[in-house]
């Protein structure tokens, strides 16, 4: 993919947004699970809940299902991933060698 040279691919700017993303996934994964363990139930049950209350919409709730216990089996890693960013991102490394990156 070619980017004009008036606009050119900026990192920093993708990185943030990533971030900025993760956190708010993050954050909801937070939530759910604590919502879900002050009403003492399972993301299971939750979910078979859910399509008692509406049976037709059984495939889209299953797949909703899938989509959230994926992005929960995958937290720890996002986790550490974003963390590790964090850590070797150059605005966290010292400034003289930040100064020595300048061109």
């Amino acid at each position: 993919m070619d980017y004009p040279a008036e606009n050119p691919l900026d990192l920093s700017e993708l990185d943030r947004l990533n971030r900025k993303a993760w956190s708010i996934v993050k954050s909801e994964c937070d939530r759910l699970e604590r919502l879900l363990k002050e009403k003492n139930i399972t993301m299971d049950q939750f979910f078979k809940y859910l399509t008692s209350l509406d049976p037709s919409s059984n495939d889209r709730i299953s797949h909703m299902s899938d989509t959230i216990k994926e992005i929960f089996a995958s937290r720890e890693k996002m986790n550490s991933y974003f963390e590790s960013l964090a850590h070797s991102s150059p605005a966290s490394a010292p400034v003289r060698f930040r100064r020595l990156n300048r061109v």
